[in-house]
């Protein structure tokens, strides 16, 4: 069967059930992409006992990737293509979001060029992130051009930044927020399964218990390959890196 069909996600989450069971938790926490996270939210809403008894987490990998398909929809014909194709091959699969974490790199050696001249130049007191949205909402303000840039690109490029890291840190409610920061970009690409989806996820994280919300915000739901600090990493991503 088809990893999305219904019946092999069902029986996944059996095999999830038992493997919690016998690690003595109550709680099955399941990371998926977008395509099969909602069909664990319809098999939930069919079996309202699962509501209570599962915790289905949207992988970050598979939604910041979405996240820059939304950006290269939204930058289409703005000459973006153009000018990462100058550095980067592939640059069409960047775009659509096949290639992470290159088009991530890509996004900000470009974003860190476009800001160079900000520091350099027009604003060279800026001390704080305040300081540097201040200056660029004026800047966006004496141009269209500017403003495109900045609202499609810097300004997204940051919460790309935000959301790995909070990854890394094991910061939970600086990844909720962060995500929800991302998703009006995807309802105006018309992402919208990864948009109401994506919403879904935000609002359902509100619902948990003390006791895993606990565990979360101390960083249990970042996974780390070695102990430390500022390594921790997305769970969809972890089981696909050495």
């Amino acid at each position: 069967m088809k990893p999305s069909d219904p019946t092999t996600v069902l029986t996944a989450i059996t095999k999830g059930f038992e493997v919690t069971k016998n690690s003595n938790q109550d709680i099955l926490v399941l990371t998926c992409d977008r395509a099969i996270y909602k069909i664990v939210v319809d098999i939930a809403f069919h079996q309202p006992v699962l509501l209570t008894t599962i915790v289905p987490i949207l992988g970050g990998m598979h939604f910041i990737m979405d996240f820059v398909s939304s950006i290269g929809t939204l930058m289409k014909d703005s000459g973006l293509k153009e000018i990462l194709s100058t550095i980067f091959g592939s640059i069409e699969k960047n775009l659509q979001s096949k290639k992470y974490p290159q088009n991530f790199r890509a996004l900000r050696l470009l974003t860190e060029k476009l800001l160079r001249p900000v520091f350099e130049k027009d604003n060279p007191d800026i001390t704080s992130m305040d300081d540097l949205e201040n200056a660029l909402d004026k800047l966006s303000a004496m141009s269209r051009t500017t403003k495109l840039w900045v609202y499609y690109i810097v300004k997204p490029t940051f919460l790309m930044m935000r959301f790995c890291r909070a990854s890394h840190e094991g910061d939970w409610p600086l990844h909720i927020k962060t995500a929800e920061d991302m998703l009006p970009y995807m309802f105006a690409a018309h992402k919208y399964n990864y948009g109401r989806y994506g919403l879904f996820y935000v609002r359902s994280m509100t619902w948990l218990g003390p006791e895993i919300l606990d565990r979360f915000c101390r960083g249990e739901q970042s996974l780390h390959h070695t102990a430390g600090i500022y390594n921790g990493q997305l769970s969809d991503m972890f089981i696909e890196t050495n």
